[in-house]
């Protein structure tokens, strides 16, 4: 029977407390952004809080871990991809499946209402927090023998990520065929408007009647 540890001190409940808060709003600026920019700027929130979540635990490596891989590379490649599509584009107006949005956001706002009422009656029991928490041998050795398979499957979900992150981004710009042309060309800038075929008709209908006359 492992020994229990003590309380969380005040200070680490409030350090707790805030990034937990800050992770959750970081999260819903992810999604709700329609901006591709000031989401990528949310999934940085969310990650940094994780991070302190993760010292604050005492899962130091875990924490840097969090920093290096996520913040430093995924949100990187992220904000790359969103820079070479287009950080403007954003997507028209849609006012349909409003009722199938409402239904779902109901549905979520039940589940975190039945998920809020039932923790208050959950009790576990917290084991000491022995030396070898978080470090990088048991993390490596649990990471792949037991969670292998998790593993594995987060990186096939962050790979789904950037693909349809480039299927979005791709499908907001207008595509212009090779043979059209530039209708923002200095040279056809210059040469004005084209006419269209009424108003050359008429040019050509002058003309022939001052050549006879």
């Amino acid at each position: 029977m492992p020994t229990l540890r003590p309380p969380s001190t005040t200070l680490e409940t409030v350090v707790f407390v805030f990034f937990a808060a800050l992770a959750v709003l970081g999260a819903f600026g992810t999604i709700l952004s329609r901006n591709p920019i000031r989401a990528a700027v949310g999934l940085f929130v969310h990650i940094v809080a994780l991070a302190a979540l993760y010292l604050n635990l005492g899962a130091h490596f875990l924490g840097v871990i969090q920093l290096l891989v996520y913040a430093g590379a995924v949100v990187v490649l992220f904000v790359f991809v969103i820079m070479l599509l287009g950080p403007a584009a954003n997507s028209p107006k849609d006012g349909r499946g409003i009722g199938s949005r409402g239904a779902a956001l109901i549905g979520v706002a039940g589940i975190a209402a039945g998920l809020i009422s039932t923790l208050q009656y959950v009790r576990l029991p917290l084991p000491e927090r022995t030396d070898s928490f978080g470090t990088m041998n048991v993390v490596g050795s649990f990471l792949f023998k037991q969670g292998v398979i998790p593993f594995e499957m987060i990186g096939v979900t962050l790979v789904i990520a950037v693909v349809g992150a480039f299927a979005i981004a791709r499908g907001k710009h207008e595509r212009r065929a090779l043979t059209d042309p530039d209708p923002t060309a200095p040279e056809k800038l210059a040469e004005g408007p084209e006419p269209d075929a009424k108003s050359a008709k008429k040019t050509a209908a002058k003309q022939s009647a001052e050549g006879h006359s």
